[in-house]
């Protein structure tokens, strides 16, 4: 029991630190399995005082419910806690999501319903009418080499496909699941519960444990055999580069900390959007490093997943952008030495496709009508106060120009499966996808004062954004961020916000 109990309380702490290790760590799952391993020993090892206790508790329900003494069997008991365990079940099929923080409390659900089903028994309605059924039976005899085989099938699709697989490959990934899994149980798991393949087999298992666990070690101590991605060291490295907040030093401003670096000026420039604002940030430490009588000072009002807009309606995993850009404005207002605004964002996936706010956004809806009313307004007010503001607008975003999508795999090439390709993205999707809100945004900006940047006139021709530079190097970190080495030589065009004036 102190070990469950603990088990749990490191499960329910681990999970707001690190979700990743606490999902994997067995000292922070342990507690599930001894939940079960509980209610089992009960059941075996004091099966008559609990046949009893449910006795009576069937007892006292039947009369309850039917007002009757009815025939002392147990019976409705088990179907109340097979209902429950049902109810709870199904409540965590459709609640439990990655928006959640799993394992943590939630995991409490599918382990009290899985508790229920189990002691309800075999006379509870939902065990006797479904899951008594042969196929039901059958899925349950081959559960776990089945949770065995789906994973690792569905990640090394993921893995060859360089994204999530279709939903042919991953239906034949879980067919394939269910053969293997069905295979395993006949030929490995039945087997060996019975004795079938003689004495030598637990010295076989261990030789293989050990086998698997110094390969691991092996595996763990080659940095994970990367020489087999010698001649993808670039792409690698391009792959989630990322310096933001570099240099930068805090900056308090009422109940905000902001950023801020300085250079050779009080002037500053005051940056306020999420993180495709804070991308630029190498270049401008760049201009200050090397021309700091000639570069404004800097500070960072920005989130990442904060559309610049006041009042835009954030979601529960945004409640940090809250407030945000208003309390730029006021810092704006208030700090003489401030002269220039910068607002930046990703904002086709705001404003066209909803991502971290509230509502029906899309292009031309009323949300994204009054999103361009709100901006407007904002940059009003900030030239209203003397300020310059400028307006950038999209980079090229989209997985084509991502690292990671650059390497393909084919089994065809076995062993050298990894084929590089140059990726980019031709500017006529861009346009077709993105055009209309980039036309929106540029003649709200325009006409309420602001100077718009478009970064695609920089990062692309006439007909194509690439991937990668002129020597062949990404220029990308992910699909929707330039790499900060890429940024601090080649992002000129962002210059002129930083220019002493």
């Amino acid at each position: 029991m102190l070990i469950t109990i603990l088990s749990f309380y490191l499960n329910f702490e681990g999970i707001k630190e690190n979700a990743i290790a606490t999902f994997y760590s067995p000292q922070t799952r342990f507690w599930e399995l001894l939940c079960g391993s509980a209610l089992a020993w009960v059941m075996v090892y004091k099966k008559n005082a609990y046949d009893a206790v449910t006795i009576k508790l069937d007892s006292w329900l039947a009369s309850a419910m039917y007002r009757k003494k009815p025939k002392a069997d147990g019976r409705t008991l088990s179907d109340i806690l097979s209902f429950m365990g049902l109810f709870l079940l199904t409540y965590g099929f459709c609640q439990i999501n990655k928006k959640c923080s799993f394992p943590g409390t939630w995991a409490l659900i599918p382990i009290l319903s899985s508790l229920l089903i189990i002691s309800a028994g075999p006379r509870g309605w939902v065990n006797r009418t479904i899951l008594s059924k042969k196929i039901a039976v059958w899925f349950g005899l081959i559960s776990f080499p089945l949770y065995l085989w789906h994973w690792p099938l569905l990640s090394f699709a993921t893995i060859f496909e360089g994204n999530i697989p279709s939903i042919k490959i991953r239906i034949a990934m879980l067919v394939l699941s269910v053969i293997l899994a069905w295979s395993t149980y006949l030929f490995i798991e039945r087997p060996l519960r019975r004795g079938g393949y003689g004495k030598n087999t637990v010295f076989v298992l261990v030789g293989l444990m050990l086998f698997t666990g110094l390969l691991g070690f092996y595996t763990y101590c080659k940095d994970g055999l990367n020489f087999r991605l010698k001649n993808f060291e670039i792409i690698v490295a391009a792959a989630g580069e990322w310096d933001y907040p570099g240099s930068l030093q805090p900056y308090p401003f009422k109940d905000r900390l902001f950023l801020r670096q300085v250079s050779g000026l009080m002037d500053t420039t005051l940056f306020v959007g999420d993180s495709n604002i804070e991308q630029y940030y190498d270049r401008i430490d760049e201009l200050i490093q090397t021309e700091r009588q000639k570069t404004n000072s800097v500070i960072f009002a920005t989130g990442g997943g904060c559309l610049p807009i006041p009042d835009s309606p954030y979601d529960e995993m945004r409640e940090n952008c809250v407030g945000l850009t208003e309390a730029a404005l006021q810092l704006a207002t208030q700090d003489t030495h401030i002269h220039t605004i910068v607002i930046g964002a990703l904002w086709s996936q705001y404003l066209i496709d909803g991502k971290a706010l509230k509502g029906k956004f899309g292009f031309d809806s009323e949300l994204y009508k009054a999103s361009l009313v709100r901006l407007s307004s904002y940059i009003k007010n900030l030239r209203a106060s003397g300020k310059n503001v400028f307006l950038l607008l999209n980079i090229p975003n989209g997985k084509a120009l991502d690292p990671r999508f650059m390497v393909q795999r084919n089994i065809r090439n076995f062993p050298n499966i990894l084929v590089f390709r140059d990726g980019g993205i031709k500017r006529k999707i861009l346009d077709d996808k993105y055009g209309n809100i980039e036309l929106d945004l540029r003649q709200t900006a325009e006409a309420s004062g602001a100077v718009v940047i478009d970064p695609i006139h920089y990062l692309c021709d006439s007909l194509y954004c690439p991937s990668v530079d002129a020597n062949g190097v990404p220029m990308y970190k992910d699909g929707q961020h330039l790499r900060p080495s890429y940024v601090r030589h080649n992002a000129s065009f962002i210059d002129v916000t930083v220019s002493a004036r």
